[in-house]
């Protein structure tokens, strides 16, 4: 019996280790930075703070995460390092973003009208944990209040 029981055993534990992990929450955005001020384009240094509900500490690498505000295309975010994401904990995910600097200003503007934008992240990250890793999308769409 017992010789039946460890195959059944060992293929339960490998489904639940490779299980989806759930989404992490988006919360805020943080530490707002221009790097290189253009006429046609800037970079921008952003943190987008996030929630890891799961039990296991995770890797990330190589985000590249679509911005809109309002609906509009703001820029591409992207993180070329590898980030350590704590379990059950929020983080800073540390990005840099090349916009269109018109439409940055613009959507700016129009912003300082509202109490409130919003937000849709769209895009993809790689996550994992002792190097193994595999790409995981991002989606995030909700509504960021100015203070």
């Amino acid at each position: 019996m017992a010789r039946n029981l460890f195959p059944a055993l060992l293929i339960a534990l490998i489904f639940t280790a490779c299980a989806k992990p759930s989404d992490l929450e988006f919360l805020e955005i943080k530490n707002f930075e221009v790097l290189n001020f253009g006429l046609n384009t800037s970079d921008v240094g952003v943190g987008l703070s996030f929630y890891n509900p799961n039990k296991r500490i995770f890797q990330l690498k190589e985000a590249e995460i679509d911005v809109f505000f309002n609906e509009v295309f703001i820029g591409k975010a992207t993180m070329d390092s590898t980030l350590f994401v704590p379990a059950r904990d929020s983080f800073l995910l540390p990005v840099k973003m090349q916009v269109s600097t018109g439409t940055a200003f613009t959507s700016l503007l129009s912003a300082l009208k509202e109490p409130e934008i919003n937000i849709r992240l769209e895009g993809s990250t790689k996550l994992g944990k002792s190097g193994v890793f595999v790409k995981y999308p991002v989606k995030y769409s909700g509504k960021w209040i100015l203070r």
